[in-house]
């Protein structure tokens, strides 16, 4: 009696966990260009959007151990007063801004908030990109939250409390892809600043990589290496499994980045928060397809079939990725900026000419209206 009337007090605080999501995921974008100059932004943004996972990756670690010894009531209590803490502490110390602007596309007015549909409404670019990275990010969390199905069934997974079976349970795929995943991330971030302009290869390549690792988990999950069973181990299946999630995981701030680059100067959060949208669009479909008892321990094999749903998603958005054309606008300013700033430290004009060049270069919006 008691749990049917603490129900709805339970799914309203999931409610409000949920609104709190984008909000809480969209602001690295707008940070790094805010704060950081050019060669900095993506990996600014890697770090501001893998830093979640640190958290992911403590909570697939020791929540199960926590709740069977503590309980859940406690668990969440202290859950609250830690993001409480540092709630307040974000709210009482960060500025909003820094006193200078850090790059010239930075210091440009956003277009406002009630014109930015209709700069984003025919922008095939970005909405290949929000396809790409939100639905393929939402279905692999709902997969990520039937994994225990898939795999307790298989030899070497299994669900204990006890602390010795807990470090073999499904939890440390979970720990280990979100836990790679911010070290894969902090590596593609550098590379991205380092070769500007080429975002859509490192995202080919990230998540052509998830794709055959999934097709290769998939088919081992399904028994298709029978004739030789080292291929579909427990270790063979824990390594392709964790690996996948983890180059999948990585290349998210690399499609915030692509998608800010695209809209520019629609508001960063703006362009993010639609990719976050699908994200949650796409796992609501499949959590409530769970809900109504689609996935259940009765039927494993329904929960397996998700392996191929996550598979052919991952596999098909990278061939739509392919169709996407890179835009760069934002850079553009940047690199127009520097231009300018850099014919003035040179030329051999008048001071009049001089004093102009100089103006322009240290003037974004004269700058914006050049570059389009």
């Amino acid at each position: 009696p008691r749990g049917r009337s603490m129900f709805g007090l339970i799914h309203f605080g999931q409610i409000l966990n949920g609104i709190a999501g984008p909000l809480i995921m969209a602001p690295p974008a707008k940070l790094s260009a805010n704060w950081f100059p050019p060669h900095q932004r993506t990996t600014a943004t890697a770090v501001g959007t893998m830093a979640p996972y640190l958290g992911s990756a403590i909570a697939f670690l020791f929540i199960p151990f926590l709740v069977h010894h503590y309980g859940m009531q406690m668990m969440l209590v202290w859950q609250f007063v830690l993001t409480g803490v540092i709630a307040l502490t974000v709210a009482a110390y960060f500025p909003e801004l820094p006193p200078t602007p850090p790059s010239a596309s930075s210091a440009v007015p956003r277009v406002d908030l009630m014109k930015c549909w209709s700069k984003v409404k025919w922008n095939s670019t970005f909405w290949i990109l929000s396809i790409c990275g939100g639905v393929t990010s939402g279905v692999f969390n709902a997969w990520a939250s039937v994994l225990s199905l898939v795999l307790n069934k298989k030899e070497g997974f299994i669900t204990k409390s006890d602390l010795r079976d807990f470090f073999m349970s499904t939890s440390w795929i979970g720990f280990a892809s979100s836990l790679l995943g911010m070290i894969v991330a902090g590596v593609a971030g550098p590379i991205a600043d380092c070769l500007p302009g080429r975002l859509k290869r490192l995202i080919l390549v990230l998540f052509g990589s998830s794709g055959v690792l999934y097709i290769y988990f998939s088919l081992a999950v399904e028994g298709s290496f029978s004739f030789e069973p080292a291929l579909q181990s427990t270790k063979a299946i824990f390594f392709t499994a964790v690996l996948g999630s983890t180059f999948l995981n990585a290349a998210n701030p690399l499609f915030y980045e692509a998608c800010v680059e695209a809209t520019y100067p629609v508001p960063e959060s703006i362009s993010v928060m639609v990719l976050i949208g699908l994200n949650n669009i796409s796992c609501l479909m499949f959590q409530v397809a769970g809900m109504a008892g689609f996935f259940d321990d009765a039927h494993p094999e329904r929960a397996k079939a998700m392996n191929w749903i996550m598979t052919g998603m991952v596999v098909g958005c990278w061939f739509l990725a392919l169709f996407y054309k890179e835009e760069y606008r934002r850079k553009k300013v940047d690199d127009s900026s520097d231009a300018v700033a850099a014919s003035c430290e040179h030329s051999t004009c008048d001071d009049d000419d001089d004093q102009d060049q100089t103006q322009a270069a240290h003037n974004p919006l004269q700058i914006q209206s050049t570059v389009w």
